[in-house]
């Protein structure tokens, strides 16, 4: 009887082990576009219609950051049990340069019925979908439509301006210009002199600053013009003193023996609105025109 007992323990474990295994497998999700979830059923997206500022996406040739978006979509049901009235989908990894606006629920629609529940964004792009109308929630096919905001929301607004980037959500999508900012881009130059004139070994020295700061836009493609005045020459220790920004594409401390390797360097340089470098460099100054007046300011 000892033997028998044991044996039959055994195999309970073993039958427990089983079905565990089983109920495991059968809550992995089996398509993209649906979300299991433990009391609530699933929603397949059968198609998104795209707007930006009220065009439909398919005529539009650029977009900007922040250009309003409105999403309709149309969904179906699979679960056909009746007692459940929550159904969830995470959209967040079918989205393409755009964020979804989370907010207040927002009606759902049946074609017949008219409003059957609520659809609810959050900030995660996870569409929560609660039906209030027992006549849907009892059908065998449940279809119907919501509508989403959205707004423009680059991945990188610095390497995206100015280029085609992939855009919309779900298969509306579409490869579109892209700019980051609406205003014209504008560069504000700043020169000025940090110090007094230093003597060097006999020669006078006076260090220039130049700041580079982009009030607007996006600004690339710098080339800095920076012309003597009389009686300043040799110009050295050129560097970049300060970079305020992130992912400029120039290095604080970054050193260079003339104007041509400095603008070569520039170019590649991006400044978004509010970000800035500056630039010293010392020029040798001719003590013929050097006075304490003239070197104020």
């Amino acid at each position: 009887m000892k033997l028998l007992n044991g044996k039959y323990k055994i195999r309970n474990r073993i039958m427990a082990a089983f079905l565990a295994v089983t109920m495991l497998l059968t809550l992995v999700p089996t398509g993209q576009m649906q979300v299991y979830a433990a009391g609530e059923g699933k929603v397949n997206i059968d198609s998104f219609t795209v707007k930006v500022n009220g065009e439909l996406l398919e005529n539009v040739t650029e977009i900007k950051e922040g250009d309003q978006v409105s999403i309709l979509c149309n969904w179906s049901l699979d679960d056909s049990d009746e007692t459940v009235n929550t159904y969830k989908v995470d959209l967040s990894s079918m989205l393409s340069n755009l964020k979804l606006v989370a907010g207040m629920p927002a009606p759902v629609s049946d074609s017949e019925l008219g409003a059957v529940g609520t659809v609810t964004i959050d900030e995660n792009g996870v569409a929560t979908y609660v039906f209030t109308n027992e006549e849907f929630l009892g059908r065998t096919n449940r279809t119907g439509s919501s509508t989403y905001d959205g707004v423009v929301t680059a991945t990188s607004k610095k390497d995206s301006n100015g280029k085609d980037i992939p855009f919309g959500i779900g298969t509306a999508k579409k490869d579109v210009k892209y700019y980051a900012d609406a205003d014209v881009s504008e560069l504000n130059v700043y020169k000025s002199r940090p110090s007094s004139a230093v003597l060097e070994n006999g020669k006078l020295y006076q260090t220039f600053e130049v700041n580079l700061y982009a009030d607007k836009g996006i600004v690339s493609e710098i080339t800095l013009e920076d012309i003597a005045g009389s009686g300043l020459t040799n110009l050295s220790e050129l560097k970049i003193k300060t970079v305020n920004g992130i992912d400029v594409g120039v290095t604080e401390g970054t050193t260079y023996s003339n104007m041509a390797d400095l603008n070569a360097a520039l170019q590649g340089a991006v400044l978004a609105a509010g970000e800035s470098i500056t630039i010293s460099y010392k020029m040798e100054v001719d003590d013929s025109i050097y006075t304490e007046t003239s070197n104020m300011g």
